[in-house]
């Protein structure tokens, strides 16, 4: 269990690293889809943006633009793959969860 110091450390952290990829300025949609691509990516999964849109968290377009923002922060990236567009963690995201469970691992060892 985390003491109440490393718990304050490991929060600190995360919004540092927040503010560092941009992830503080995400709306509670954005933050959602970025959260079931990374999940289903580790899973092993696929996702395309019309799963996405099929969820009925946001009308059409809205998925659309959301996902758009998420590209433009390199949060998400598309791979055309068959004629199908598959979505997957972008760099700044897989720099974020690295840098999050590096210093998760450096605080729990404390």
């Amino acid at each position: 269990m985390l003491t109440l110091k490393a718990t304050e450390r490991l929060l600190s952290m995360l919004n540092m690293l927040e503010r560092k990829h941009g992830i503080v300025n995400l709306d509670g949609h954005q933050r959602e889809f970025l959260e079931i691509i990374v999940r289903q990516n580790a899973a092993g999964q696929i996702i395309t943006p019309n799963d996405l849109v099929d969820l009925n968290l946001t009308s059409r377009s809205s998925t659309y633009r959301k996902l758009a923002d998420l590209r433009e922060l390199n949060l998400i990236k598309e791979d055309w793959i068959d004629g199908q567009c598959q979505l997957s963690a972008a760099d700044g995201t897989k720099e974020f969860i690295n840098s999050l469970q590096n210093g998760i691992q450096f605080i729990t060892a404390q």
